[in-house]
């Protein structure tokens, strides 16, 4: 299977999300009104670069970020973290994953990281 972007020219970006310009994974979040392409914008964006010269495992430095939408209540907000370890063999989604997992989406910064419970 072949997959193409569907990035189209003269997409409206979303002036609250900053675009990065030292970045190797965009993952967009676009709202389509009404289904129709040509009146879509960005209201979340999320970019990560490799720091690790592409090692199998990988830390990559993040910028998550997503638009103000006032009409229903929702603040923008710009998140930058350090993911560590990834194994880049795991693929696109389970580092995706990982980033959100990270995130406080909803409240005010990176989650507390839990230990796991000591057996026996």
């Amino acid at each position: 299977m072949t997959l193409k972007s569907k990035r189209k020219a003269g997409k409206q970006d979303n002036p609250h999300i900053p675009r990065r310009k030292n970045k190797m994974l965009v993952v967009s979040a676009e709202i389509w009104p009404g289904g129709d392409q040509s009146r879509a914008y960005l209201v979340g964006e999320i970019t990560a670069a490799n720091k690790s010269d592409l090692s199998p495992v990988s830390s990559y430095s993040v910028s998550i970020s997503q638009g103000p939408a006032p009409v229903i209540g929702i603040e923008g907000w710009e998140r930058e973290l350090t993911l560590e370890n990834h194994h880049r063999a795991e693929g696109v989604w389970t580092l995706v994953a990982a980033i959100l997992n990270a995130v406080d989406c909803a409240g005010s910064g990176a989650k507390e990281q839990e230990l796991p419970d000591a057996k026996g």
